[in-house]
């Protein structure tokens, strides 16, 4: 190691700004590869300096094991408590970075807890009876009801019907008192694998139509029937017989809906049809 890279690496160590720190990193700079004494405050802040990078050190290797446990091994609660441990730290310039990505794999596991308590919550979920109370109960109460432009309170929503919209872009359409269909537009819900995100190809794979055509003179939609070119270029739905609605823009999923015919919990031979 050369006089000048020792040197950078000692100074590294040091807040730039403090006046120890400078007196310290000073004596490197009359000469000579390391000075013969220094004062007891600069060994202090030399100690103080290579504790800090020590632990520093250690938090990544905490950061690392968890990322390892979330990513590698599936054992999402083992990685959020060592992630909680390291925010539990107190910030410094040295671990800022690391405090930071921990937090955003905490809110990111969160996230996808909470996205799999939907999954499991339309999964057993039964049409009948579909009061208003009881759809509130199973999936607490919407950001808002919304229905031909306008914005509702549950006290005066209209009979013809008004949907239920959520945060995680999740949203329940009733009709007339009754549900008709669920909407997801994140993917927080999956059916026979497909969710937001998935391609074109996938769902024509795990929802065969009855027939693919190039794009009709006049767009139209036809249930069972896949109109490549529309589907592919814009923004159109593909109403599979299987009663799923997809959305597609660029040849990716943007929009699912469910019918209520069709929903787990609701009709128990057909849903476990559709999830085959």
């Amino acid at each position: 190691m050369n006089h000048h890279t020792e040197q950078y690496q000692w100074r590294a160590r040091f807040h730039p700004g403090h006046p120890i720190a400078k007196t310290c990193t000073n004596v490197f700079s009359r000469g000579g590869t390391r000075p013969s004494t220094l004062s007891p405050a600069c060994i202090l802040f030399i100690a103080l300096s290579l504790v800090i990078t020590s632990f520093a050190d250690d938090l990544s290797q905490l950061y690392e094991k968890a990322y390892f446990l979330e990513t590698a091994k599936g054992q999402t609660q083992e990685a959020l408590e060592v992630y909680k441990t390291i925010i539990a730290t107190n910030a410094t310039d040295g671990n800022r970075q690391i405090l930071i990505q921990s937090l955003q794999r905490m809110l990111t596991l969160h996230k996808k807890q909470r996205d799999k308590t939907l999954q499991e919550k339309v999964d057993n979920f039964t049409i009948l009876p579909s009061t208003l109370d009881r759809i509130v109960d199973t999936f607490g109460e919407p950001d808002s009801y919304v229905g031909s432009e306008k914005v509702f309170t549950r006290e005066n929503l209209p009979e013809t019907g008004y949907t239920m919209t959520y945060a995680n872009g999740f949203s329940i359409r009733i009709s007339m008192g009754k549900i008709t269909e669920l909407g997801f537009l994140e993917p927080n819900f999956s059916i026979r694998g497909i969710s937001i995100g998935s391609t074109l190809e996938e769902v024509v794979a795990a929802f065969p139509p009855d027939e693919i055509r190039d794009q009709a003179e006049s767009p139209h939609v036809e249930k069972g029937i896949l109109f490549t070119n529309i589907y592919k270029n814009g923004a159109h739905s593909y109403p599979t017989k299987y009663g799923v609605r997809f959305f597609f823009t660029q040849g990716k999923v943007y929009g699912l809906y469910l019918n209520k015919d069709f929903m787990p919990g609701n009709n128990p031979t057909r849903s476990q049809e559709i999830q085959q």
